[in-house]
């Protein structure tokens, strides 16, 4: 567990990993289970990909960052599940100017128990 922590994974972690007050950052991988505990997780630096090798769990008091760019977006890509607790929010943060573009999943999981509350400024469509 770690508490009231900045990290920035550009490597490997291996081990189930909780996180409580902390922030997560980087482009690397996790081996293992994380779970989220009144914390942020903005995967990349700026632009990037964080993959989990097991699964990602997020409380209400948590926060997943996605930023968007012109022509790419962070990804999250989880082999297990992804289990949202009722308010667990998702923030989605533009840098520059989009319009009419289209992204791919920018988060990937063999399911997803929840449901994210949204966050962001721009005007969003399912497709």
């Amino acid at each position: 567990m770690s508490l009231n922590s900045k990290i920035y994974n550009n490597g490997t972690i291996i081990g189930d990993t909780q996180l409580e007050n902390s922030f997560l950052g980087g482009d690397g991988t996790l081996k293992g289970d994380l779970s989220m505990l009144s914390s942020r997780f903005n995967p990349g630096n700026s632009i990037g990909t964080v993959n989990i090798d097991g699964n990602y769990g997020q409380d209400k008091d948590s926060k997943l960052i996605i930023e968007l760019g012109k022509t790419s977006s962070d990804r999250l890509i989880v082999t297990k599940d992804i289990l949202l607790e009722d308010g667990a929010t998702l923030e989605i943060i533009p840098l520059e100017y989009i319009k009419n573009q289209t992204y791919s999943s920018f988060i990937q999981s063999s399911s997803i128990d929840g449901a994210f509350k949204i966050e962001s400024p721009l005007v969003l469509m399912a497709c």
